[in-house]
């Protein structure tokens, strides 16, 4: 697990940005990202990073209250799943799945 501190929104975007184009430039077409985060640390805005790199054009938006969203703009979809309960997002990219079909 790495932990990585960021000092402002624009560094916390610039690291989920990072870490797209590091998983793309090794053909990685499945991943999966946990971030573990009281609310406003951040979790959102790296997704943001993340998904501005595989799904550019994306408004990437919290998913507090519908649970998951999609970003499917790019050639690897996007899942970005909220567990409020425990304070947890996912950010799920998976070369061929579903979410209305349950297959992921």
């Amino acid at each position: 697990m790495n932990i990585i501190k960021a000092s402002s929104n624009s560094v916390t975007e610039a690291v989920g940005a990072a870490l797209a184009r590091d998983l793309k430039s090794k053909g990685i077409k499945r991943a999966f990202v946990a971030l573990s985060g009281d609310l406003g640390a951040g979790k959102t805005v790296f997704t943001t990073g993340f998904a501005s790199v595989m799904s550019p054009g994306s408004r990437v938006k919290s998913p507090t209250y519908t649970i998951v969203n999609e970003y499917l703009k790019g050639e690897v979809p996007v899942y970005h799943f909220s567990f409020s309960a425990s304070v947890l997002t996912i950010i799920l990219t998976v070369a061929s799945a579903s979410v209305n079909g349950a297959k992921i």
